[in-house]
């Protein structure tokens, strides 16, 4: 323990003299109490150690010797040593978070009570964290008495104060003229801190655009103060901003750049100059260049401010201005490159510094930038540019810049040309139409609470038409209609059940959607609020619930069977209806005749067989409307299965009655007979289908699966048909296609069992054999399939071969 002390003591220096001795006593781990190093970490904290006393609060936590939510002096600890910790580098996201994590601690400290004696250091610490975090209403209220409880530090208390009330929006200039009438009031105050009030009236007059009182007080800085170089910033910042209200041709605006320029460079060439207010003039040197026309120059600059502290307010501004000139100059793809840069290094808009640049007027000229392409006819450029967008805005922005982009594109290209294919442009032009039709009714979404959201959704059914999507343009014109007056809360609720569902949340997901039906019973969202509901019901096992609102969407006249909603409830019905007839049968299988009387078996049996009866009908109708659905194949696919158990339905009512009429028998066992060719049928269809789509079938595990499915689920019906010759084939040539892989198995022995219901033992004895070839055959590499494609792995299949063979 004391090693990991040592260099603690080492960095602790002669100037810790009269702490040492206790320090020494905790390097020694000469038991101190967590009070006690918690003392000794304030006094660190005092002597400027703050990383000696931030190493004893982490110490302590890590050591569970103190309750973080309940001790103030650790708070206090942690909150001051992280918020020194990030030195003078202010300006980046990192030290940011960092001070945001400061605040927290030192916010826990005051609401618990600050350690005794140190009340003032904590409200300044708290209200300097808030300062540096752009908390504005937050410094002035922690700030408010801080002057009085820590009079070292009353100036940079009162400073904070008054550039709060100016940074805030709108300014709050009588508030800010009111603290700088009590810090003068203050007596006895150094020349540095006379400087700062100085320096506050400049940025004041500045704020009221009173260049003369801003210049008048700037002038009362002495070179000899440690403000003077901010004040000479202030200086040039004045003579620049009031340049940029004048003409071009103006003789005071030339004058005026100048001096500024010739302020701007003397501060870069100061030795005296720290490397913010340095970054900081550079950055309006550049403007000033870029005023002057001096594009080159003013480029340069730029990007040597943007390169210099990337993640900087004078960076990120700089990164603006460089994409725009750069734009100005036909260098496109720079400007792009440049304007991807600067949102990256944006991170988090809640810790923007907006000091050279609102969000409001970084996204506004961004856009602009993003509409001047469009004026050029440059949608590739500004599709490009409006996914850079999102890296830092909110998605609105960028979806509209390109729904924009793609709308005027195919304006654009549905102009007639001699050189252009008339239906190549066509199509060209319909693809782009609705590609912004697609932009728009995702920012529909997107401002679905705003006033902009029923213009939105028109936009979207304009572009749907222009590409004869008419389907899609009904569909929300539908929505439109009937959305226009109405509350928009339940698309809220339909976005948080989606989001749910997809993070397979099913529970959480039927509240809000329950919420949505019970209360919005004749609302437009009613529709997709039962789909949606359904689909978590199922995966709930609650199937009667799902069915039920499934049936009422497809079967309820006021959606239109053209629409989505109604062409997935069809599919999803039917899929449920096979899970209730097969529960069923399952559920039964398991009680077997257990507290069951015959009656009882056969109403189930027959419930069963209805629930499957209906999967056939709808089902077959999903398959035959929507042949060019993707899930038209899985559809089918189970279309056979629900086939193949309503014959098995039909097959257990005709054994669960002991005394039953020859005519009466015959005629389940048609039906039976019936509803299996049906089966097989379906399946052969299937995998023929799938065979010819090899292109398809290579590029999807899915369809694979599904073939193999389709070969074994024909060859087990015909099975089950008794209908041996064809059945052989069928797993024969399942056998031959899966050959050396462990499918081949399964369609070995199901040729094993038809060969021995023939009572042919010899061909079964010779087939076993082959399947014993075939095992050995499969290469290592498989084995991880035997489990999931068969009924053993390959050690088991081994023993069962030889057991059969025996």
């Amino acid at each position: 323990m004391f090693k990991k002390k040592l260099p603690l003591l080492a960095a602790a220096g002669a100037g810790a003299i009269l702490v040492f001795g206790v320090l020494f006593t905790y390097l020694l781990g000469g038991g101190l109490r967590a009070t006690e190093e918690l003392n000794l970490a304030m006094r660190l904290l005092d002597e400027g150690r703050w990383d000696i006393a931030g190493r004893i609060a982490r110490d302590l936590e890590d050591a569970r010797a103190i309750d973080p939510a309940a001790n103030a002096s650790w708070n206090y600890v942690q909150g001051v040593s992280n918020a020194l910790s990030v030195g003078g580098e202010l300006d980046t996201p990192r030290n940011r978070r960092i001070l945001l994590a400061a605040t927290e601690n030192l916010a826990k400290a005051e609401e618990l009570g600050f350690p005794l004696g140190y009340q003032g250091k904590g409200k300044f610490y708290l209200g300097w964290c808030y300062f540096n975090t752009y908390q504005w209403d937050a410094v002035n209220e922690t700030l408010a008495d801080a002057e009085k409880l820590w009079p070292q530090r009353r100036s940079d208390a009162f400073r904070m104060m008054v550039v709060a009330y100016l940074r805030t929006v709108p300014a709050q200039l009588d508030m800010a003229q009111q603290r700088l009438d009590q810090w003068e009031k203050i007596p006895g105050m150094s020349k540095s801190e006379l400087a700062r009030i100085s320096l506050s009236k400049a940025q004041l007059a500045f704020q009221e655009e009173d260049n003369f009182g801003c210049e008048e007080s700037l002038l009362q800085v002495g070179s000899d103060t440690p403000e003077y170089i901010e004040s000479q910033l202030w200086r040039g910042r004045w003579r620049a901003v009031e340049a940029s209200q004048l003409p071009e041709s103006s003789s005071k605006r030339e004058l005026l750049l100048s001096e500024a320029q010739q302020i701007f460079g003397d501060i870069v060439l100061s030795p005296l100059s720290a490397i913010e207010p340095r970054r900081q003039a550079m950055f309006l040197s550049a403007k000033g260049l870029r005023m002057m026309g001096k594009l080159n120059e003013a480029l340069g600059m730029f990007s040597s401010v943007r390169q210099g502290n990337s993640k900087s307010a004078e960076a990120i501004a700089s990164g603006l201005e460089e994409a725009e000139i750069l734009m100005e100059l036909d260098r496109k793809d720079e400007s792009l490159s440049t304007c991807k840069l600067l949102l990256k290094n944006v991170e988090d808009l809640a810790l923007y510094n907006g000091l050279w640049l609102s969000i409001e007027e970084l996204r506004s000229r961004l856009l602009d930038l993003g509409r001047s392409l469009l004026r050029e006819d440059d949608f590739r450029s500004v599709v490009k540019l409006a996914e850079h967008l999102a890296m830092a805005f909110p998605l609105s922005d960028s979806v509209r810049l390109k729904a924009e982009a793609y709308e005027q594109w195919g304006d654009r290209l549905n102009v007639p040309t001699a050189e252009t294919n008339p239906e190549q442009q066509r199509q060209a032009a319909h693809s782009k139409y609705l590609a912004a039709a697609n932009e728009y009714a995702q920012l529909a979404q997107l401002e679905l609470t705003s006033s902009e959201y029923p213009d939105v959704l028109w936009q979207a059914i304009q572009n749907y038409q222009r590409a004869d999507d008419l389907n899609s343009a009904n569909r929300l014109l539908t929505n439109y209609l009937q959305y226009e007056e109405r509350p928009k809360r339940p698309r809220g609720y339909l976005a948080l059940s989606r989001n749910r569902l997809n993070a397979a949340k099913w529970q959480s997901a039927v509240a809000p959607l329950e919420r949505c039906l019970n209360e919005y019973p004749g609302h437009p969202s009613l529709f997709e609020a039962r789909l949606l509901a359904a689909k978590a019901y199922s995966e709930l096992n609650k199937l009667d619930e799902a069915a039920e609102l499934l049936e009422s969407n497809v079967l309820d006249y006021d959606l239109e069977p053209n629409s989505d909603t109604w062409r997935d409830c069809l599919f999803q019905w039917g899929h449920i209806l096979y899970k209730q007839g097969n529960q069923l049968l399952l559920d039964m299988k398991v009680a077997g005749n257990a507290g069951n009387t015959i009656e009882e078996r056969q109403a189930k049996i027959l419930e069963s067989q209805q629930y499957l009866l209906d999967a056939i009908r709808r089902l077959g109708h999903a398959v035959t409307r929507f042949a060019e659905d993707p899930r038209h194949y899985e559809t089918r696919y189970m279309l056979g299965k629900s086939n193949r158990l309503a014959g098995e339905t039909f097959l257990q009512l005709a054994n669960s009655q002991e005394i039953l009429v020859d005519s009466a028998r015959r005629d389940l066992l048609q039906k039976r007979k019936h509803y299996l060719d049906q089966a097989a049928q379906e399946f052969r269809f299937l995998h023929q289908s799938l065979s010819k789509r090899q292109t398809e079938l290579d590029a999807s595990e899915h369809l694979q699966s599904l073939l193999r499915n389709c070969y074994f689920g024909e060859a087990d019906t015909l099975f089950d048909l008794e209908r041996w010759e064809d059945a052989m084939q069928v797993y024969r040539n399942a056998a031959s296609r899966y050959m050396n892989r462990p499918e081949a198995l399964e369609a070995l022995m199901q040729l094993v069992a038809c060969h021995q219901k023939m009572g042919d033992e010899a061909e079964a004895s010779r087939t076993l054999a082959q399947a014993e070839q075939v095992l050995k055959r499969i290469p290592p590499e498989l084995d991880n399939q035997f489990a999931k494609l068969t009924r053993a792995n390959r050690a088991e299949w081994t023993d069962l071969l030889k057991w059969l063979r025996r």
